[in-house]
């Protein structure tokens, strides 16, 4: 019955945000109440179904728990590119370090191309977990810079979210040890052009939400899916005019296999307004 209550709940968020859509012509003013209930919607029967489908091949056998260790740091360098884009970006370096102790988790990533830099870094606090850290309440906050030197303009930008994991084990036995991840809030972005050296131009909110599951699918191998909608990363969100305010954001895959208790393989992709596949080696130092 959770199961289907939360597919309740979701059809109730999306049709809601529809409704409120047509209701006020599409509105500018009202356009994040609304595009938060219908993009949540779609997200969370996604990803019901999908945890759902994954779930039953199983059984009532319960996934390999993660590991969620309260003290880690670890590293990872490798490639990225980008494909499919209006933007030029071209391929390059990529890195990421984790840094997680006690509640406090610390996350950066930096991309950098002949013709583009991306900086991004975030801060979380749990303000709440369970016991066996399965799940997990927090506040982050975050930062962004991005230059394109084809384009020649660049963007930096922050935010604040709130961030929510939970054992999909509360909808049904299936499920146990897959996780669900909501994240939702707002931030502001500052963009300069190289064509006005001395402007830069107002401050533009924008609507975060990040909607997806993930599971340890073996004891070596862990994948996440994500709903991304927001407008501040690459490679976009898909596009379609004259549907949902005409920005539909992006979906992103993370694998991550691990080789040795200590180095592991970690790769992904996102898609939207092209396509943005990664792959990088993890060195795990504690």
């Amino acid at each position: 019955m959770s199961f289907f209550a939360a597919d309740g709940a979701a059809l109730a968020l999306l049709f809601s945000g529809l409704a409120a859509q047509t209701l006020s012509g599409g509105s500018d003013r009202l356009a994040p109440a609304y595009q938060i209930n219908i993009n949540a919607g779609m997200a969370m029967l996604t990803t019901l179904w999908l945890a759902d489908i994954a779930g039953s091949g199983r059984g009532a056998v319960a996934w390999p728990k993660a590991d969620r260790a309260d003290d880690r740091l670890a590293l990872s360098l490798g490639w990225t590119g980008l494909f499919g884009s209006r933007l030029e970006v071209g391929h390059g370096l990529q890195g990421q370090a984790l840094w997680r102790t006690g509640r406090i988790e610390l996350a950066s990533r930096l991309g950098a191309t002949p013709s583009y830099l991306g900086l991004d870094g975030q801060a979380s606090y749990a303000l709440w977990r369970s016991d066996d850290r399965s799940h997990r309440f927090a506040l982050a906050v975050g930062g962004l810079f991005q230059r394109f030197a084809d384009e020649r303009f660049g963007v930096a930008g922050g935010e604040l979210l709130a961030d929510l994991r939970l054992d999909l084990a509360v909808l049904g036995p299936t499920l146990r040890n897959a996780w669900s991840l909501t994240r939702l809030g707002l931030g502001l972005d500052a963009f300069h052009y190289d064509a006005r050296p001395a402007a830069l131009e107002d401050p533009t909110p924008r609507l975060v939400l990040e909607m997806g599951a993930g599971v340890q699918a073996t004891q070596r191998i862990r994948a996440e899916l994500l709903y991304r909608y927001r407008k501040d990363r690459l490679p976009g969100g898909i596009i379609i005019p004259g549907l949902f305010d005409s920005f539909l954001g992006f979906l992103e895959l993370d694998l991550r296999i691990a080789l040795t208790e200590r180095w592991a393989l970690v790769s992904g992709a996102r898609i939207g307004n092209g396509v943005m596949p990664w792959l990088a080696v993890e060195a795990q130092l504690f």
